[in-house]
């Protein structure tokens, strides 16, 4: 990078303002990834001389003006020395450094006077020095380097023996050049180890690991632990063998594993294992090798089969037939044979025959398979199919019937003669309410009169009645089919109480039911004067307090109408002298009845963490008191900053309804 002398003059004028450069507010730091001798980068253990150990201090420093803070480096051209801008940019660029750092007073005198400085503590804020921030120097320049941060300056082409000039890069501004120890004086003061040399140690396992040290003569740090064995020397390994065994092994002082004992403790078999035998007809059973290698009993035999190996059996089949079986390799049966001697029918079976007009006969199977004799013709019908005879036919005719087939007298023909009615014969007429007329057939086959209508009922079929029941309720009653009432209907469309009644509604009101059966409006009874209270938004303000005690004070209020919430709210002032410590206590709860009280907070500071919301149950008769913690109220909102008021807001409702009767609510700060 080419350095001008009007960059090298800004640089020098670092200390005393340059226009348009903003003056560096951290320490110089190295970018450098790997750093030659010459190079320079931040000792790791050195400590800075003030310790931030509380909170407070590293807010205090957040607060540090920009210019007491230690320059921000980046050591990027590292060993770019003055003599470098003399041979890039001729003696001419040196020399208009040189006079810009003399017009910056940037204490050249210093370095000058130190050619002859050997390695001693010099004095705070002198050239060298140990400091934390800028201010700590007289050059106003503290700087990392490899024996910590120290005061130096700036530099052109000079600096003490045993310190080297190099360049240094704060970060968005130009290079410039600052008087940084060489690593002989770095070895002078870090005096760890000799430049160069390594070390070596056991680790893990008969590892090694090893370290080796800078040039700036420090320790680097140890290696990763390598060439380790098996196992620790002298460990003991247990495993399990053979049947449920056990057996160990120890590792050598080589840390390698010696060889397993002999396997001691087996059991009988191999856990898991099964083994199986013939058992019964054709069946098997099995036991298995347990988790502790012992076998279990014998299962019962399964699979077993209907017979033994090998046998035989008949048994009677069709007609007096013999059918047989044998019993196959695997104990089951075959299927029969077949059927064999058989006689011309089934014992007990019978056959039937037609006989005679149109009658039957029939036979019986013997025990023999053979049949029996026939019985007599039963069963005869009355003609013989063909024949005909005439037969008198309704209203005095007579008619053609001819035998059928089935011997038996078909329908009758035509009826020739006839009158309008059978003699005799009586016709009925429904007539009325389900009532009846009737009239006779006279000698002549002709109607008679009508009589009169008789046997009626009390209604119309169909015919629907209504009346008047329950709570302003309909009943109704239908007309059946043989002209009488069924019964009344259930009683419908009733209303919810009957005209006059009174019942109790919410916690202590009355209602009274009206002409059309409805209740009606619930007179609730008496309220606190409180209400409407019911939300958040609508809490009653109380007057405000303090957190003095004898500001604490309280009121009474009623659950009314039922479950009806209360919400209060009560600013309190964070007021000098007292301690602000906010309570609510909920007693005198009716019996019979258990409230919720709930507690909230909101902090008159914005940026505060107000409390958790608090809940309790008060079981009637009890008394419970809520407190809450409003420290954080204050947080966040400035050093001098202390108030830790705020709105308390107190919520009491009745899961169970609540009651007419009041309770107590008393609170303070």
């Amino acid at each position: 990078m080419k350095l001008s002398a009007v960059a090298l003059l800004c640089m020098g004028l670092l200390l005393v303002g340059c226009d348009g450069i903003e003056e560096p507010d951290r320490p110089l730091e190295s970018n450098q990834p790997n750093q030659s001798a010459d190079e320079v980068q931040l000792a790791p253990d050195i400590t800075e001389p003030n310790n931030r150990d509380n909170e407070q201090t590293k807010q205090d420093e957040e607060r540090q003006p920009a210019e007491d803070r230690p320059l921000d480096v980046n050591y990027e051209e590292a060993d770019r020395t003055a003599e470098d801008v003399i041979e890039d940019e001729g003696e001419d660029a040196l020399d208009e450094a040189s006079d810009g750092v003399d017009d910056a007073d940037t204490r050249q005198e210093d370095v000058n006077k130190a050619d002859s400085y050997k390695f001693e503590v010099p004095e705070p804020g002198e050239f060298g020095s140990q400091c934390a921030e800028n201010d700590d120097c007289h050059s106003g320049l503290c700087v990392p380097s490899e024996i910590g941060y120290i005061c130096t300056n700036v530099c052109v082409a000079d600096c003490p023996t045993n310190w080297s000039c190099k360049a240094a890069n704060i970060g968005g501004q130009d290079v410039m050049f600052v008087c940084l120890p060489s690593n002989e004086m770095a070895c002078e003061y870090n005096n760890q180890c000799e430049a160069g040399s390594n070390e070596e140690e056991s680790c893990g396992n008969c590892g090694k690991r090893t370290r080796s040290c800078s040039e700036s003569c420090r320790w680097s740090a140890w290696s990763a632990c390598s060439g380790e064995g098996e196992c620790l020397p002298g460990i003991t390994q247990d495993g399990v063998c053979g049947f449920c065994g056990h057996r160990s092994r120890t590792c050598s002082d080589t840390c390698r594993w010696n060889a397993w004992e002999e396997c001691q403790d087996q059991g009988e078999c191999d856990a898991g294992s099964v083994v199986t035998e013939d058992c019964g007809l054709c069946g098997e059973r099995s036991k298995h090798c347990t988790a502790q290698c012992k076998w279990s009993d014998w299962t019962a035999c399964s699979g077993q089969g209907q017979c033994v190996l090998g046998s035989a059996e008949d048994r009677a089949c069709g007609n007096c037939g013999r059918e047989t079986r044998t019993c196959s390799d695997t104990c089951n049966w075959t299927e029969w044979s077949a059927c064999e001697d058989q006689g011309v029918c089934t014992p007990g079976e019978v056959q039937v025959e037609p006989c005679g007009k149109c009658g039957e006969r029939m036979r019986t199977c013997t025990f023999a398979c053979g049949w029996g004799d026939w019985t007599p013709c039963t069963g005869q019908g009355e003609c013989v199919p063909g024949a005909w005879k005439l037969d008198s036919c309704l209203n005095c005719g007579l008619a053609q019937v001819t035998c059928q087939s089935d011997c038996t007298w078909g329908e009758r023909g035509s009826c020739l003669g006839t009158g309008t009615c059978w003699p005799g014969a009586v016709e009925e007429l429904a007539c009325g309410k389900c009532g009846v007329q009737t009239r006779t057939c006279t000698d002549a086959c002709g109607w008679g009169a009508w009589g009169s209508c008789t046997s009626q009922g009390v209604c119309t079929p169909g015919q629907v009645e209504t009346r008047e029941c329950g709570n302003c309720g309909v009943a109704t009653r239908t007309c059946t089919s043989r002209c009488q009432w069924g019964a009344w209907s259930a009683c419908k469309s009733e209303g919810e109480c009957g005209p006059g009644d009174v019942e109790a509604c919410g916690n202590c009101g009355r209602r009274t039911c009206t002409s059309q059966c409805t209740w009606g409006a619930c007179n609730i009874g008496t309220v606190d004067q409180y209400e409407e209270n019911d939300t958040k938004v609508t809490a009653r303000v109380l007057p405000k307090i303090t957190d003095h005690d004898g500001d604490a004070t309280g009121l009474y209020a009623n659950i009314n109408p039922t479950k009806d919430p209360d919400w209060f709210r009560v600013h309190i002032t964070d007021a000098t002298g007292a301690l602000i410590d906010p309570w609510v206590r909920l007693s005198q709860v009716p019996l019979g009845q258990t409230y919720r009280l709930c507690v909230f907070y909101e902090c008159n500071q914005a940026s505060g963490v107000p409390p958790e919301l608090k809940c309790i149950h008060v079981v009637g008769g009890n008394q419970e008191t809520v407190k809450i913690s409003v420290a954080g109220c204050d947080d966040n909102c400035g050093f001098n900053c202390y108030d830790n008021g705020g709105d308390m807001f107190m919520w009491v409702h009745a899961p169970d309804g609540g009651s007419c009767s009041s309770y107590r609510l008393d609170y303070g700060a």
